[in-house]
């Protein structure tokens, strides 16, 4: 109909150009698609043409900072600050900031911005990022209590549950990880990530429960892992969680195949070669628990556990007096009867065959 009008207009006024967007409009479609390069290309033409535009500066301020163009990012927020203050560009210039590890200046930007918030979504980023930016410093604590306040404000922010509940396990407050992370997955249940890290709590919960319920843990874990390996099916994590839910579940043939998939995709993960020996020592395939358990070693020599591991598949493969050296080996590491007790054992075994 519109364009039949400008027709029709044409023809008594002469020849009309068709109304177009404007080119800043195009320069923040292109932020909000997340292409920022083509966004910068636009808006720099439109601030040449009018340097007294707050918004445009900003969002050309944010597009340098998501291409890491700190420097240029600051210039363009500060421009903007200087025609008109307003959080999102404090905020952003506390981003820039922190991008640059300069956290404490973070803060000061993110607190000189409060005095200008005006929705909730602005409560929710600023207690947010001050959150992240305290967790960055060392300060779980403090970074806990800012995502606390943020939480009333959080909506519907699947990724902002998934941190809280890592940072709640980190804390060792596993209830509270537990809610966080179910709720982010009931917001969105495609986040492989996450399912791990719900699975790892499960596992962190058959550790304090009794028998039966311990089960349910590691059938739990295994179920997340496969949901997660359904999204990603090269996820390490989810691998690494979907074996040592077997392990628990003493389903060690199904155990090692996981095991063995990490080390094909990431031979470096930490911790996958003890795995690896433990579904090994569960089916009774000593020797080669033997290899694994002296690569797993070496690349955790401190590990106590592993030391005593490998006694085990020396001594029933007939290597005692390596046995013993790894025994004793635990016992120097962590005192503990179990170890003290193997090597008393294989000592006495030891001085009766001289």
């Amino acid at each position: 109909m519109w364009i039949a009008r400008a027709l029709s207009l044409s023809m008594v006024f002469g020849m009309v150009a068709l109304p177009v967007a404007a080119d800043w409009l195009l320069g923040l479609s292109y932020y909000h698609q997340g292409k920022y390069r083509r966004a910068v290309e636009v808006l720099l033409a439109e601030v040449r043409e009018n340097r007294q535009d707050a918004l445009i500066l900003r969002i050309l301020g944010l597009s340098y900072y998501h291409l890491r163009d700190y420097d240029q990012a600051e210039i363009h927020l500060k421009s903007a600050l200087e025609l008109k203050p307003d959080f999102e560009a404090e905020l952003g210039l506390a981003r820039v900031q922190a991008g640059r590890g300069n956290l404490d200046t973070a803060l000061q930007s993110l607190d000189k911005g409060q005095a200008f918030i005006q929705t909730d979504r602005h409560r929710f980023q600023y207690h947010f990022s001050r959150g992240s930016i305290l967790l960055r410093q060392g300060h779980p604590d403090l970074a806990l209590g800012e995502f606390r306040r943020a939480e009333p404000f959080a909506g519907k922010q699947p990724a902002f549950f998934a941190q809280m509940g890592g940072l709640e396990y980190s804390l060792g407050r596993i209830p509270e990880a537990l809610a966080a992370l179910e709720r982010s997955l009931e917001l969105d249940r495609g986040q492989p990530e996450v399912l791990v890290s719900l699975g790892e709590v499960c596992l962190r919960l058959s550790a304090t429960e009794a028998s039966t319920a311990k089960a349910d843990h590691f059938d739990r874990a295994v179920a997340l892992a496969g949901e997660a390996l359904a999204l990603s099916p090269d996820s390490v994590t989810a691998h690494h969680l979907a074996g040592r839910g077997h392990l628990g579940l003493r389903e060690f043939p199904n155990a090692e195949r996981h095991f063995r998939k990490v080390i094909a995709l990431d031979r470096k993960h930490s911790g996958i070669f003890y795995s690896l020996g433990q579904a090994l020592i569960g089916l009774d395939r000593y020797p080669e628990g033997v290899v694994v358990l002296e690569e797993a070693v070496e690349e955790d020599p401190g590990n106590p556990d592993i030391h005593y591991a490998l006694g085990f598949c020396r001594e029933k493969t007939g290597y005692y007096r390596q046995a013993l050296d790894s025994y004793r080996r635990a016992g120097q590491l962590r005192p503990d009867p179990e170890f003290k007790a193997a090597e008393v054992r294989l000592g006495k075994r030891l001085d009766s065959a001289r």
